[in-house]
């Protein structure tokens, strides 16, 4: 006799954070709101996510609202590090927008008096047999998304998954082009100083004289800064 099968279980980033409205939001204007609970630093996840949140709602991507993680209102999921965003917050919002669709399907089913099993998803259309049609924003003031997460819910399988896994335009590329703020270190703060240690070309040098003369007569030179072998500079620009 073979052992039964384990019973399933939430990602570790929804049980941590099982609110299904923590991750995913629909907005008035057609568009979905991702809030995941990592951030973008160059490595190109905020794209990734959206493709995931794309394919398990059925919705174009070109919806799809990425949200900067906020420790007001995004989910913790701790720290942004170990290559590890996609399997921790991939999973889970794979899991959370696989019980969303379903939830609006549901919802669906009752409102158009088709079977939900015979009703399909294009870009967040929701049609059944007769021509009958409403859509996820139609639907979002009967669904509450102010639930916890269930850990049955199934999300679609690799064959079908038509944005995940295929080049798509990187979320984070146009800020960058065009020089918007886009990271944290973009964004100027009231009285910010920058700081730079001298450093020596070879290990175990030690630092005997140090010429301040040049390095004072620098504008927007605050501090020159030196104890023992440290030596450093503070200045109200990175220049």
């Amino acid at each position: 006799m073979s052992a039964p099968s384990p019973a399933p279980t939430l990602p570790v980033s929804l049980a941590a954070n099982p609110k299904l409205s923590s991750w995913v939001k629909l907005v008035g204007d057609g568009r979905v709101a991702i809030s995941p609970g990592k951030v973008e630093i160059g490595q190109g996840i905020v794209t990734a996510l959206a493709q995931i949140a794309a394919d398990e709602l059925d919705v174009d991507i070109g919806r799809i609202e990425m949200i900067r993680a906020s420790t007001a209102a995004s989910p913790n999921e701790g720290v942004t590090s170990g290559s590890l965003s996609i399997q921790q917050s991939g999973r889970a919002l794979r899991h959370a927008c696989a019980e969303v669709r379903q939830r609006f399907l549901a919802a669906a089913s009752e409102r158009l008096g088709v079977d939900a099993s015979l009703l399909d998803i294009q870009d967040g259309t929701i049609s059944g047999p007769g021509n009958v049609r409403t859509s996820y924003w139609e639907l979002a003031g009967d669904v509450s998304l102010d639930h916890d997460a269930i850990a049955g819910a199934t999300a679609k399988i690799v064959a079908k998954r038509t944005v995940a896994g295929h080049s798509v335009q990187r979320v984070d590329i146009p800020d960058k082009v065009l020089a918007r703020p886009r990271f944290i270190h973009d964004c100027p703060l009231p009285d910010l100083l920058h700081g730079r240690v001298l450093r020596p070309d070879i290990s175990g040098a030690r630092l005997i004289a140090l010429d301040e003369t040049a390095t004072r007569a620098v504008p927007g030179l605050v501090a020159i800064v030196r104890d023992g072998g440290f030596s450093g500079v503070v200045a109200d620009s990175e220049v």
